[in-house]
């Protein structure tokens, strides 16, 4: 796959995206939800803790990767946003 595939292939995946918050769940909901994820005891655990740590796969909810992606683009947001 060339750049300029993928590119695309991301941009129309992005398009989709923001649509499906925009008509389907709501950009106010949306925004409300990913809120919560840093207020959860979970998302605070899995931060501190790069090793998951757990006895079945049931008890997984965040790995630390995610929570720290997560974090970085909350951080970017909201320097944006200023």
């Amino acid at each position: 796959m060339t750049f300029h595939k993928i590119r695309l292939t991301f941009v129309l995946f992005q398009e989709s995206l923001c649509q499906l918050i925009t008509k389907r769940i709501g950009v106010e909901t949306f925004v409300d939800k990913l809120a919560e994820i840093a207020k959860h005891e979970i998302y605070s655990k899995a931060l501190k803790h790069p090793q998951i740590r757990i006895n079945t796969a049931a008890d997984i909810q965040f790995d630390h990767e995610f929570c720290r992606m997560y974090k970085g683009i909350v951080v970017s947001n909201l320097k944006s946003a200023d």
